[in-house]
């Protein structure tokens, strides 16, 4: 009879996977899962990951052990039939080393692995940047005093100043993004071997 939970799926494999398959999964379910990659979160989620990290676990202990593996495998034909499957390569494969498990017990590393990308350095200050928002802060100021003084005139500049400003917001990174590749096109250019 087979198991509630298939442990090849429990860690996304194939059932031919080779053992280098198996642990790439079971690393990365472990990370997915680990209880302490979810102490900030709510009661409910936490005992999710704790079960899931469980059946992650047994899974590993069954299918890293070539002896239990067989005899998960066969049960597993017992109760269903296989279908076709992928042929599994020729040779012996990758084996872990029996003393190679010091990385299962590393998970503060895990935790703290991250794949947000670190601040971009500080660029040159340019006063241009501040200009649409400076010609916008006029352009409201105008706008006031020409609603103050029921000027039709100052109105008008004022619209004309609000466009400009909507103008340069969207000019101004255009020109930015341009300069910038240029610059690297530039440091490029002198990179190569042969153009020293």
């Amino acid at each position: 009879m087979a198991p509630a939970e298939d442990h090849y799926e429990v860690l996304g494999i194939g059932s031919g996977a080779d053992p280098a398959e198996i642990r790439r999964a079971y690393v990365k379910q472990a990370r997915r899962f680990h209880p302490d990659a979810h102490a900030g979160r709510t009661a409910a989620e936490r005992a999710h990951a704790e079960r899931r990290m469980r059946d992650v676990n047994e899974a590993w202990r069954v299918l890293s052990d070539p002896g239990r593996r067989r005899a998960y495998d066969e049960r597993r034909t017992l109760a269903d039939p296989p279908r076709a499957s992928r042929a599994r390569p020729a040779g012996p494969g990758w084996r872990p080393r029996v003393d190679d498990d010091g990385w299962m017990h590393d998970y503060a590393a895990w935790r703290d692995e991250t794949d947000v990308l670190p601040p971009d350095p500080p660029g040159e200050r340019r006063p241009v940047r501040i200009l649409p928002a400076a010609i916008l802060a006029l352009g409201a100021a105008v706008a006031l005093l020409g609603t103050i003084l029921t000027s039709r005139p100052m109105l008008a500049v004022a619209f004309m100043l609000a466009g400009i400003s909507l103008a340069l917001w969207v000019w101004l990174p255009m020109a930015e993004l341009a300069r910038g590749r240029a610059s690297d096109a530039a440091a490029d250019r002198r990179a190569r071997p042969g153009n020293r």
